[in-house]
């Protein structure tokens, strides 16, 4: 009779915990903006964006929002760790860079007052790798900070995918002195560029071999003509396939956004 107890009391824990996970993935859910922004149906922008937690709930996040109405923020982050920790830390990392993006003229700005932010109270020196760009609409000037993070593929109109090799300091709350640069870029019609978290590209085989950068650029050159939703689908689709058999362990994110023609 023991025993049964027992196993009843270990049972309803694991269910609450469970119930706890449910929760908790639906509020990081709820806290990030949806997959396919509403504007993007009257501008002549297309942005579509998917998140793949490993776990119940993750470390990456993607986000946009108009800083003006001629400008917009958009970016996307990877935290160290799993799980609950780097959930939390994401929406305390979040909330904090688009404060700051609302406020400051410049990406290297936002970063700047964000990492003392997050540096302040860090105990479990957790950090995170982020991409911010600013899209002045009527010019199509892209400026963007690169905060160690994997660097995003710009694919030009009738060209091939190049990467945008640039960093422009440490990842977030690593070191509070950190200054970050940035760099700027212009978009043409049909141009398309994607960020992606390294979820992605290190998603490996059973063979241990890991998807990598250049079947990302492949799978860009496939899918040239299709909608940005299309293209992520067929992306998400490629690697599942090429890691069938085995867990994913890690957060798979990206945001692709093309310029309309």
């Amino acid at each position: 009779r023991d025993s049964t107890q027992s196993v009843l009391k270990s049972r309803a824990k694991v269910e609450a915990i469970e119930t706890d996970l449910r929760i908790a993935a639906k509020i990081q859910t709820d806290a990030l903006p949806p997959t396919t922004p509403e504007f993007d149906k009257y501008l002549n922008i297309d942005m579509k964006c998917c998140l793949n937690t490993a776990k119940e709930v993750g470390g990456d996040f993607y986000d946009y929002f108009f800083i003006d109405e001629n400008r917009m923020c958009f970016l996307i982050a990877d935290v160290s760790g799993k799980g609950t920790p780097a959930a939390l830390f994401m929406m305390t990392a979040k909330t904090i860079i688009k404060d700051y993006a609302l406020f400051k003229e410049s990406t290297s700005e936002i970063l700047n007052e964000a990492n003392v932010r997050l540096c302040e109270n860090n105990k479990e020196s957790m950090f995170a790798t982020v991409w911010i760009g600013i899209l002045d609409i009527r010019t199509m000037t892209l400026q963007y900070t690169n905060a160690g993070h994997n660097y995003p593929i710009l694919q030009r109109k009738g060209k091939g995918c190049e990467e945008l090799e640039t960093v422009h300091g440490l990842m977030l709350a690593a070191f509070e002195n950190t200054q970050y640069d940035q760099s700027e870029i212009h978009l043409e019609k049909g141009d398309r560029l994607l960020l992606y978290t390294d979820g992605a590209t290190e998603a490996h085989n059973k063979d241990n071999e890991l998807y990598g950068v250049e079947r990302v650029e492949r799978m860009l050159e496939d899918t040239r003509d299709c909608s940005g939703e299309e293209t992520l689908n067929k992306m998400v689709d490629d690697i599942n396939s090429f890691a069938k058999g085995v867990s994913q362990f890690d957060d798979i994110t990206m945001v692709i956004i093309s310029i309309k023609e």
